[in-house]
């Protein structure tokens, strides 16, 4: 899957900075924002420094924390910004200043002190909602798969809906996006699926990797000359390195599942050359029979390139 296709690469990044290739001459290149994820965690495993352009930390995105939010204050750990980014995660007129309010009658879980926060009547609707949807989640707490938490506060807090309306590339507008950014409810449910239903194990695993990613400042440098450097096609175009990786050339993520056109699959073949001929000396491509949990296969574009014969696909190692 992505996670072993991550650590792949890592380690073929490590062996070539360890003989001596400057890690400004490596660059990987992804389909999708998603794909950075994986490698991120890897390459701080692995202890090189690497930035990553155009994709903040998984854990410190915005998004990403309006999901751990509504979970936060469903275990009772949110902090007053916790609150702020749940009340406002989608607009509620609800903002820091009712969740300060909150967080002063009720400290240790501000939730508890909204009923008592002093609010307008046209906002008292919101705050009526609000209540009635993290009420009902907290009665699963302990009962409920995390998994199926995660997905279900999702869908009642209106934040999978918040997430839809985005779009998750660059190049895409709200109306051609697909389903936007609701992929990382997606990946945070995943995530906690191993928690079973104990979502306070799950809530200090995701506080311990949002540490991590702090701590992780000095291996991401966004200004460090020798990093590593991790883009997707799309901001790759001309730009040349040394040593290029593709990650994720399989059916799915190149061509992508939203291109259904023959005139869309010419686009996406169109960068797949892009992202082939970014390498000046060496050229890895890596590709995964599992992504996002879904069954994927080795791009047609590999065979096309005449990087592989269709005889070698039956063979090749997939992750």
């Amino acid at each position: 899957d992505e996670s072993e296709e991550a650590d792949a690469i890592a380690s073929q990044v490590k062996a070539l900075r360890d003989a001596g290739v400057p890690g400004a001459s490596i660059a990987v290149l992804v389909r999708t924002n998603r794909q950075t994820r994986p490698l991120e965690g890897a390459f701080i495993r692995a202890g090189f420094t690497f930035r990553i352009i155009g994709a903040p930390s998984f854990w410190a995105r915005y998004q990403t924390q309006a999901v751990t939010s509504y979970l936060k204050v469903l275990v009772g750990t949110a902090t007053a910004d916790d609150l702020t980014t749940a009340l406002g995660t989608p607009s509620r007129f609800l903002g820091k200043a009712v969740a300060g309010q909150a967080a002063a009658i009720s400290p240790s879980d501000p939730f508890r002190g909204l009923t008592a926060a002093r609010i307008s009547r046209r906002q008292k609707a919101n705050m009526d909602e609000f209540i009635a949807v993290i009420s009902k989640w907290r009665k699963e707490v302990g009962k409920t798969p995390v998994i199926d938490i995660v997905r279900g506060i999702t869908e009642d807090s209106g934040v999978a809906a918040w997430l839809r309306d985005q779009a998750e590339e660059d190049n895409q507008t709200p109306e051609t996006n697909g389903d936007g950014n609701i992929a990382i409810v997606e990946d945070v449910a995943l995530s906690g699926a191993e928690f079973g239903d104990d979502l306070a194990a799950f809530i200090a695993w995701v506080t311990e990797q949002e540490n991590i990613t702090a701590k992780a400042s000095d291996l991401r440098d966004e200004n460090e000359d020798d990093a590593v450097t991790v883009l997707s096609v799309h901001r790759s175009k001309g730009l040349e390195w040394p040593v290029v990786f593709i990650a994720g050339m399989s059916e799915g993520l190149m061509p992508h599942a939203l291109s259904k056109t023959s005139q869309e699959v010419e686009e996406e073949r169109r960068m797949a050359y892009v992202a082939m001929t970014r390498a000046e000396d060496a050229l890895f491509v890596s590709s995964t029979s599992l992504y996002a949990g879904k069954v994927a296969g080795v791009s047609p574009f590999i065979v096309e390139a005449g990087l592989l014969s269709e005889e070698d696909v039956e063979e090749v190692t997939v992750f």
